[in-house]
């Protein structure tokens, strides 16, 4: 990683390659404001991601998100998204194949999610457990449909976002300094607006 000297402090700059076609950087200036530069883009792909995943963000917003998934190394389009919020700045997460990838870059890791049904057969939640390599117990997270039912795809397909909001919560707790304070978009449904 390239480093950089401001007011005698060595920081890093994130500059990875992003599967959509360019490369950020992401560092700070002499008077401590965040810089971000394109690099190598080609500026149709820059549009194309504006127009698309980068439609609602402000042109800072926008540049500031694609840096953060440079830094995270995570594909722009398909592992993460990003929205304003209601005070003026963004709002960026991971979608849970995003999670996924970071997760596997700290550790190798084993997991099960499944159903939780009642005595009908009805699914009331979903469980995941999680088996990092090297520690002694496995992480467990339960989570309630009723907790997070809410129009949408919830209501199109209630078992495939339960089971992603399992898995998204116990990535966070067995992986906290990788994603800890990132949801993926099925908790996101549930925030308020």
């Amino acid at each position: 990683m390239t480093q950089t000297k401001v007011d005698e402090k060595t920081l890093p700059i994130a500059a990875a390659p992003v599967e959509a076609g360019f490369t950020t950087a992401l560092s700070l200036t002499e008077n401590e404001q965040l810089e971000v530069e394109l690099l190598e883009a080609k500026p149709s792909l820059v549009r194309a991601l504006k127009r698309t995943v980068g439609a609602k963000l402000t042109e800072e917003q926008f540049l500031l998100y694609c840096a953060w998934c440079a830094a995270k190394h995570v594909d722009p389009v398909g592992d993460a998204y990003a929205f304003p919020n209601r005070e003026g700045g963004i709002a960026m997460g991971l979608k849970i194949d995003g999670m996924r990838a970071l997760a596997r870059r700290k550790a190798k890791y084993s997991r099960e999610v499944e159903l939780l049904l009642n005595e009908e057969g009805n699914v009331y939640g979903a469980k995941c457990t999680i088996h990092r390599e090297g520690d002694p117990a496995p992480f467990v997270s339960e989570v309630l449909l009723k907790e997070y039912r809410k129009g949408g795809n919830w209501d199109v397909m209630p078992e495939v976002m339960i089971k992603k909001v399992s898995e998204a919560t116990c990535l966070r707790a067995a992986f906290p300094d990788a994603l800890g304070g990132f949801y993926e978009p099925a908790e996101m449904d549930n925030a308020p607006s």
